[in-house]
């Protein structure tokens, strides 16, 4: 598995910060749920 870039994290946790919900950060950015809520932490 290759390793999601930095500048697709920042605008991952970005999204989220604007209040776009996680189901909807999941599907626009095709990450996982687990992924973005190990971001999160």
């Amino acid at each position: 598995m290759k390793a999601y870039s930095k500048d697709l994290r920042l605008k991952v946790l970005a999204a989220v910060d604007r209040g776009m919900p996680r189901a909807a950060v999941v599907e626009a950015f095709s990450v996982s749920t687990a992924t973005v809520k190990r971001w999160l932490r």
